[in-house]
């Protein structure tokens, strides 16, 4: 009979490895992420551009800098958590990458878990960027004692932004329509949110109700870190809540209605049935 102790190295055994084929499909997928232009554009080159191209050291006024820096690493954070994320999903659908995994003895979770770690790890780089640009660049003063919290506003930002990709990838039938489809979907919010500038003379239910949606909570938790005296800043718990509101109802959403397949595999597998149907 098995006893406790082979349970426990069962299931230490087990764990290890999980571990192992997380970190290989890990090196896997930030291998094809650095292969990938469109995504190193996301990420590295294109929130540094926009933060010089609007004139960050033009402004006098210190809180302004700031807020601009804060929307332009929340921007970031949208571009390569989100649509980077959830194109790349829909690209490895289209390919048959994401049926060939299913078909593997390693467990689905894995492959996700690396997923969203090489996302997250993406992301934290690009604000990496962003950040350096924009003190040795546009002569933003930012400190040390902030980057703790910049760490736990983009960790919690990147993380729901990739489960809610991971959700919207559901919706989106091919990797031709990915990335119109996930500009619509997350550009008006940018907008309306104030990421680039601050938002006048809207509506106040317009104002309610980006204040809950996953935008301007992002872009308010990074910029109360920068602008907060506090000696070690950290972002507020009600932004952080509804980040994760929001990565909570993503993961239901994909636990529920995620495909391995695309929908031309499954019109091809359903036309033979049917046949021998009729």
């Amino acid at each position: 009979m098995p006893t406790d102790a082979d349970s426990v190295m069962t299931r230490s055994a087990r764990t290890r490895i999980l571990g192992r084929v997380v970190w290989v499909h890990l090196r896997m997928q930030l291998r094809l992420l650095y292969r990938t232009p469109r995504a190193l554009w996301s990420a590295f080159l294109l929130p540094p551009l926009l933060l010089v191209a609007i004139g960050l050291s033009g402004r006098e006024n210190p809180s302004e800098q700031l807020q601009l820096v804060a929307g332009i690493i929340a921007f970031g954070v949208l571009s390569s958590a989100y649509v980077t994320h959830a194109s790349s999903l829909v690209a490895a659908r289209d390919r048959g990458v994401l049926k060939r995994v299913v078909g593997t003895p390693a467990p689905p979770a894995a492959f996700f878990t690396a997923r969203t770690l090489a996302s997250l790890l993406l992301t934290l780089a690009g604000a990496a960027a962003t950040v350096v640009v924009a003190v040795l660049i546009v002569g933003a003063h930012l400190t040390t004692a902030m980057l703790p919290g910049l760490l736990v506003a983009c960790v919690i930002g990147a993380l729901c932004w990739t489960l809610l990709g991971t959700a919207a990838s559901i919706f989106i039938p091919n990797s031709s329509a990915a990335w119109p489809l996930l500009s619509a979907t997350y550009l008006p919010l940018v907008f309306v949110s104030g990421v680039f500038f601050p938002s006048l003379g809207e509506p106040s239910w317009l104002t309610q109700l980006v204040h809950w949606l996953p935008v301007q909570p992002l872009t308010d938790a990074i910029a109360t870190v920068l602008r907060s005296g506090a000696p070690v800043p950290m972002p507020p718990l009600a932004d952080l809540g509804i980040l994760l509101g929001w990565g909570l109802l993503g993961a239901a959403l994909a636990l529920r209605y995620f495909r391995w397949d695309s929908r031309s595999e499954r019109r091809g597998t359903l036309a033979p049935q049917r046949e021998a149907a009729a």
